[in-house]
């Protein structure tokens, strides 16, 4: 079967980074993304995540050495898995260097993807982890088979939750 997972806060620690670059390279200090939404205006923001993406702080957030260890266990038997992203990876440049990254960690993946309902539907995806509740609204209408996760460790949405601990469980009982 076909699952995937969301790259930036499920395979690695991110916003750690952004927050970082933030901080470093211009001396903004926020707590959250959310705080940095709020304060800058939105052309500082999109602006400032530009400079991000261009930059190798992308790259380096810590792995979540236990997902990437149970995604590699579910890809033994024969499961495939795409990551999606919502990285700017439709620019070649970008694509390189996430996928780069992406083979560093020994992830055991199929394909890297960005978030579009068509490469869900195509790759027929039938389970998605992802840290956007905002995306996992949009996907849930994408096709009434796939199963969706929110990787937090909060108990606050509608949607079933999963973390570190839980990912291999609840996800090998689906694709088994």
């Amino acid at each position: 079967m076909n699952f995937s997972v969301d790259l930036d806060g499920v395979l690695n620690f991110y916003p750690l980074n952004w927050l970082e670059f933030l901080r470093v390279e211009f001396g903004l200090q926020f707590e959250s993304i959310e705080d940095a939404k709020q304060i800058l205006t939105y052309a500082q923001y999109k602006h400032f995540k530009e400079l991000f993406r261009a930059s190798s702080y992308e790259t380096q957030a810590p792995n979540r050495l236990l997902v990437i260890q149970s995604l590699n266990s579910l890809t033994l038997s024969g499961n495939r898995l795409f990551v999606h992203t919502s990285r700017a990876v439709h620019k070649s440049s970008y694509f390189t260097k996430t996928r780069n990254w992406l083979e560093t960690t020994g992830l055991n993946f199929s394909e890297l993807a960005f978030k579009t309902k068509d490469s869900f539907i195509d790759n027929n995806i039938v389970v998605h982890v992802d840290d956007d509740i905002e995306f996992l609204k949009e996907a849930s209408g994408f096709s009434p088979n796939l199963n969706l996760f929110l990787f937090t460790s909060q108990n606050i949405t509608s949607f079933e939750t999963i973390d570190e601990l839980t990912f291999l469980e609840k996800v090998s009982q689906i694709l088994d």
